[in-house]
């Protein structure tokens, strides 16, 4: 795994051998709109020039609430770009807070009219991303 971004909020890494680019979440607790439009812009981004197959999202410490219009803007913003980069698999390691749950779970769902990228839920690093190689 090579490191492709990191900032205080997240680390994205791709592996060449896999074809498998993962954004761990880091500290979100002081997040504001305009930083996670700039990390997940990031995040698209970095599938806009590695070209993974599946991607794997790291939000176990993800502490955001993302607002309606938010999750509106990254099926704009983020899931197009990656049907764009040609990814065919996203991954979401979700963690236990009840309403940051909620809201991935709602960011994703704005994102399930993009037919070409399964979308699933997971506990576990290892099974999404033995899932997200399958693609």
């Amino acid at each position: 795994m090579k490191t492709v971004y990191e900032s205080p909020y997240t680390t994205i890494t791709f592996d060449q051998a896999t074809q498998i680019q993962v954004q761990v979440w880091k500290n979100t607790k002081n997040f504001t709109d305009r930083l996670y439009q700039q990390e997940v812009s990031a995040n698209a981004n970095t599938a806009l020039e590695c070209k993974p197959k599946g991607l794997v999202s790291q939000a176990t410490y993800f502490e955001y609430i993302v607002s309606t219009d938010l999750q509106i803007w990254t099926t704009e913003h983020f899931f197009l770009k990656l049907k764009k980069a040609g990814v065919k698999r996203y991954a979401v390691i979700i963690g236990t807070e009840l309403f940051v749950q909620v809201s991935v779970e709602q960011t994703t769902d704005e994102a399930a009219g993009i037919e070409e990228i399964a979308i699933r839920y997971f506990d576990d690093l290892e099974k999404a991303k033995s899932w997200v190689g399958q693609a």
